[in-house]
């Protein structure tokens, strides 16, 4: 027996499973990638042609810097753009979701959890689906904020940090909930001395007043509705998307409200929900087996290491003021396994934590990687698409 337990531990046998694991994954992304095959549509390419030529408007900042090089704004071009965000958000996503396996790359329990990151319908998948949305240039915007503040001096932090979040919030104003909490979570994860918690909250109260400000005054004031999609149409014929260009001329939180209500109390929307929480149901149990080693510990770092995972979820309090719930779902998800990974790789402790926990239930693990990959990326609005058969034969069954 310990001839057998040492033949499998030599070196030229640990270089073949290390290849083996390796050659797993690159699979794994494939069939990820395959299965959230999308292209840009038309409301999501109708943002692309905001800009602030006639006057500031809330989503204009990626037309204006098209516009400032030069650039036509065509399906093409942002087809072409899409296409690459995708692929480094592909590239960074694989980046630091293997970051825990740097230390440990032999480790089974690692691998399973990088697996079930890279493929989960929640993360890459649903950004995959959902191309042409600006919502990857804000979480790269805020990952490299990331970065920052674990890698370069307090002052350039304090500098640079505010800066990059206020583009974001010019991306997109909604990027206020989806990752500006994260990323100041973490400000204060990584230096939480209370004399440096003021600097923060400062940043956190202009960022709340960009917010408002881009919200209310980035609305189009020179033309009327109708005004406003017949120019665009008659530059971009019907690639341009009313409801699209709807978003700068309604955006009071009272307007908001009212459609989120109106679309997302539909009977639908409740079948939709009822699936995706029996897919997540066996994560939602991994990831409480996972944290918990926070939960029930008093000292001040796992209060600060909770602090921060908690507010990867920040996407959720979007869900009164838009309807685009599955969305803040993904995002929230994303952000998640983004906290894990990056606290695994640079606490000890955790790591080992996240990997014992998942080579514990492995078989769970499994169940969660195979179906992400069936029932595929959980899209904006309508959840999974395998669950409209199911909804239709319930809606069909009950003569609704």
């Amino acid at each position: 027996m310990d001839k057998y337990f040492k033949f499998f531990n030599t070196p030229d046998i640990q270089k073949w499973k290390l290849i083996s694991l390796v050659f797993i994954s690159g699979l794994i992304i494939l069939i990820a990638v395959y299965r959230s095959f999308n292209r840009v549509c038309n409301w999501k390419f109708t943002h692309w042609v905001f800009n602030y030529q006639d006057e500031f408007v809330k989503r204009g900042l990626p037309g204006e810097m098209l516009r400032l090089a030069g650039l036509e704004v065509t399906y093409d071009l942002v087809s072409l753009i899409s296409t690459v965000l995708v692929v480094i958000l592909l590239c960074v996503m694989i980046y630091i979701y293997s970051l825990p396996l740097r230390n440990r790359p032999h480790h089974l329990g690692l691998w399973f959890f990088f697996w079930v990151a890279i493929a989960h319908p929640a993360t890459f998948q649903s950004y995959h689906w959902d191309i042409g949305r600006y919502d990857g240039f804000n979480l790269l915007l805020a990952l490299s904020s990331i970065l920052i503040i674990s890698k370069a001096p307090r002052m350039f932090s304090y500098y640079v940090v505010p800066v990059l979040l206020f583009v974001a919030l010019l991306i997109h104003e909604g990027s206020f909930f989806m990752y500006i909490p994260f990323v100041i979570a973490y400000w204060i994860y990584k230096d939480s001395d209370i004399k440096h918690l003021s600097y923060k909250f400062f940043i956190f109260l202009m960022l709340i007043t960009s917010t408002y400000y881009v919200s209310t005054n980035g609305l189009v004031d020179t033309l009327s509705f109708d005004e406003h999609v017949n120019s665009l149409k008659e530059l971009h014929g019907d690639l341009i998307a009313a409801s699209s260009v709807m978003v700068l001329h309604k955006g009071s939180i009272s307007e908001n409200i009212a459609l989120t209500a109106d679309h997302g109390l539909q009977r639908h929307r409740y079948i939709f929900h009822i699936g995706m929480f029996i897919v997540f149901m066996p994560l939602a149990y991994l990831s409480w087996q996972i944290i918990k080693f926070d939960l029930f510990a008093d000292s001040h770092k796992n209060k600060l290491r909770l602090l921060f995972i908690f507010s990867a979820f920040s996407p959720l309090l979007l869900y009164p003021l838009a309807h685009d719930h599955f969305r803040w779902w993904a995002l929230a998800l994303t952000n998640f396994f983004l906290a894990l990974s990056i606290l695994a790789a640079e606490d000890e402790k955790y790591l080992l934590n996240i990997a014992d926990t998942i080579n514990k239930h492995k078989g769970l693990a499994v169940l969660i990687l195979l179906s992400g990959l069936v029932v595929g990326p959980l899209r904006v609005v309508l959840g999974f698409d395998v669950v409209i058969p199911v909804e239709n034969f319930l809606l069909g069954l009950l003569n609704l």
